[in-house]
């Protein structure tokens, strides 16, 4: 190949053919101001979660998302909300059945499939979804690419997006400020200190721009 069918990285200087690479668009979303309503009492994040994914439903039918938390309650949450707000979803991880669950996520008329981040991680095909849904943030960046894995991967045919859900002035948006601002595999499980858990909870709080939808367009 010649030269212009590679770019070179600005960091290590390493070439990359340029089908290799793929374009992540980060920006405010072009419905940002629009209120979904959401039926029922909800905290925060929850009422966004199920708003955004009502709203993409409401914007094509057919739209499939997968949702990921660190936390089963966190699922238990959503799902009752989810159901509560008529949004047909199947859990993974619970019971024998979560293979089934799949199943019906992937070729039926299911919206959303709730899956813990420890099994929903490893080995999992789901490219008929086009959006991941990250409850939080993920210390762990290898954890977060393989959530984002589970649709943008060989395959897949269509553009995919990730939404992060942080709420601001709390311990999330202080999470993200650390894996935007430094090495990110210092955060991996082999690297992580007692030190930088003890900056992470005690260090100032600074002021950013949380944006809740990337957008990755395949090459």
């Amino acid at each position: 190949m010649g030269a212009s069918m590679h770019i070179e990285c600005a960091v290590c200087r390493v070439k990359t053919a340029k089908a290799d690479v793929s374009y992540v668009v980060s920006g405010k979303p072009k419905h940002e101001g629009t209120n979904y309503n959401v039926k029922g009492s909800h905290s925060t994040k929850i009422e966004a979660v199920v708003s955004e994914l009502i709203r993409l439903r409401d914007e094509d039918p057919t739209v499939k998302v997968l949702i990921f938390s660190t936390w089963d309650k966190v699922l238990d949450v959503i799902g009752e909300a989810l159901k509560l707000n008529s949004v047909s979803f199947r859990r993974f991880g619970v019971d024998s059945k979560s293979r089934n669950g799949i199943l019906q996520f992937k070729t039926g008329c299911v919206s959303a499939l709730l899956l813990p981040l420890r099994f929903g991680c490893k080995g999992l095909n789901l490219i008929e979804a086009t959006h991941v849904f990250l409850v939080e943030p993920i210390l762990n960046p290898a954890d977060e690419l393989q959530a984002v894995g589970r649709v943008h991967r060989i395959g897949q045919t269509k553009e995919t997006f990730v939404h992060r859900f942080v709420i601001r002035n709390t311990i999330e948006e202080r999470m993200l400020t650390c894996l935007e601002s430094e090495d990110a595999s210092e955060w991996s499980n082999e690297n992580l200190t007692i030190l930088k858990l003890y900056d992470l909870f005690s260090g100032p709080n600074e002021e950013i721009n949380v944006e809740n939808n990337v957008a990755v367009n395949n090459s």
